[in-house]
């Protein structure tokens, strides 16, 4: 690949202990979208990892059927902004979520998740990681929500959880571990506190003198990096926010009875730049805060905002064409048409998905039917002049089954790979005078 021109692309990283509460406060503020803002500077990307999601019975069985309650709320108000949510995935108490903008969905592939357990006997998943990885315009990237071990105590075991997370978890199609991506993104409730010789006492002391900033040159994720014992290659913005934990619930106070304060929630990144030669991939870290403002949480939610650069010339040579889409209706049937370019043919196990129109999220399908990978053998068909399709072209026509229930509305028709690559939607159309699919 020979010096190909490079495009922005942002990202939003956020990450919150949430202590086991239900959403009760307005999440626009920590997304950035309090009104007014400024459309054009909305990220592309959204990451939002939560730790320590409730685990209770009730919420468990609901979520079986329903989204995660921490989920719909960050959904709904990105909905407004035609965002999508790509992929959430849960490892107990730790939820990551991913959405996008939705006119980069032809863009976003080899969109894999998995996690890491480091708790009780290193399977549980009270401790651990969950991870996304992804392609976007050509750049792979992974994000790691993790939760590392507790306690003033448990530094080396912080270590340890640390490089179980790195070593182990293997990224799938994009065939590499988390730190060997194009763009890394690390965050969570990391717990590195302040070195065990910083007493209470010191710590009331700075805080009086409004001196608490001096305890970061005891903070223990510093030291990892120093002595190369964990995150050694990745960086961090600077810290000009207070300690994240533990504040009294409900308040801007530090909880001084029980826990020394610290910066528990962190966010981390790391760019491989020399991946490609002729290419030099580059990030820039704008913003890293805290939001006090957030008191439900015996922790404070921190954000990242970053800009990395991605390939602006990369062809999805496998997109798919859907054309001819009209009102469907009982007597004319559900016959659709897509084409594809003749060096990109479907794949087995292809799909297409009925969703409502403007979808939020790609895990709501109300139908689907599994494509057939034999194009027609003909050289004419509907739509044959349109210049948006390519040239040369391989045409398919597929009906949905009869069995399908839906109700009259508008709707779209979104062509999957595997579990969530989207390769084609078509135009918006209706679903006239009728309940059934014929």
């Amino acid at each position: 690949m020979t010096d190909p021109k490079l495009r922005n692309f942002s990202i939003r990283v956020i990450t919150w202990n949430v202590a086991g509460t239900s959403p009760t406060e307005n999440l626009r503020n920590l997304l950035g979208v309090r009104k007014p803002f400024d459309k054009n500077s909305l990220p592309d990307l959204y990451a939002v990892g939560y730790q320590e999601v409730s685990m209770r019975p009730r919420n468990v069985l609901s979520e079986m059927l329903l989204e995660q309650e921490w989920i719909t709320p960050l959904r709904q108000i990105l909905a407004e902004l035609d965002y999508v949510k790509l992929i959430s995935y849960r490892l107990q108490g730790l939820v990551l979520a991913i959405f996008v903008r939705r006119m980069h969905l032809h863009h976003i592939r080899n969109i894999y998740s998995t996690c890491v357990r480091t708790g009780v006997l290193g399977s549980w998943g009270n401790k651990g990681a969950s991870i996304v990885s992804l392609r976007a315009y050509g750049a792979s990237m992974s994000f790691t929500n993790s939760h590392l071990a507790a306690h003033d105590h448990g530094y080396k075991r912080r270590l340890g959880d640390y490089a179980a997370i790195a070593t182990t978890a293997w990224c799938g199609p994009n065939g590499c571990y988390i730190l060997d991506h194009d763009y890394v993104f690390w965050f969570g409730d990391l717990n590195f506190r302040l070195d065990e010789r910083i007493t209470i006492d010191d710590l009331r002391k700075a805080i009086k003198d409004e001196a608490v900033m001096e305890m970061l040159q005891y903070d223990q994720l510093h030291r990892a990096q120093r002595d190369e014992d964990a995150f050694e290659t990745m960086t961090e913005g600077k810290i000009s926010f207070k300690p994240t934990f533990k504040y009294q619930t409900g308040t801007t106070d530090f909880r001084l009875k029980t826990r020394r304060p610290a910066w528990t929630d962190r966010i981390l990144y790391r760019c491989n730049e020399d991946t490609y030669q002729g290419n030099k991939f580059d990030i820039t870290a704008h913003e890293y805060r805290s939001h006090e403002d957030y008191v439900q949480s015996d922790h404070k939610p921190v954000s990242a905002l970053f800009t990395v650069k991605v390939f602006s010339n990369d062809t999805v040579f496998d997109r798919v064409y859907f054309f001819n889409t009209s009102d469907w209706s009982i007597s004319r049937g559900f016959e659709l048409w897509f084409c594809t370019p003749t060096n990109a043919q479907p794949q087995n196990l292809d799909w297409i998905g009925l969703m409502q129109e403007n979808f939020t999220t790609l895990d709501k399908y109300l139908a689907y039917i599994w494509v057939d990978t034999r194009p027609m053998d003909t050289i004419s068909f509907p739509d044959d002049e349109n210049p948006i399709l390519p040239t040369p072209r391989h045409v398919y026509r597929q009906t949905f089954s009869d069995q399908m229930v839906v109700l009259p509305g508008t709707y779209q028709l979104v062509y999957f790979r595997s579990k969530c690559d989207v390769l084609g939607v078509s135009d918006p159309f209706k679903i006239l005078d009728c309940a059934h699919l014929q």
